[in-house]
């Protein structure tokens, strides 16, 4: 019983630290996300 315990807590263990993994990666860094404050007087949407 002990064993089939130990594969089972290493495995989630596994999984939850591959599913962070994932969502980590997808998540792009806040530096590469182009944002752009658009004014009211603008010449650029004229």
């Amino acid at each position: 019983m002990r064993k089939y315990k130990f594969f089972l807590i290493v495995s989630s263990l596994i999984a939850l630290g591959g599913f962070l993994v994932i969502t980590y990666l997808d998540i792009p860094a806040p530096d590469k996300l182009e944002t752009k404050i658009l004014e009211v007087n603008d010449e650029k949407i004229k």
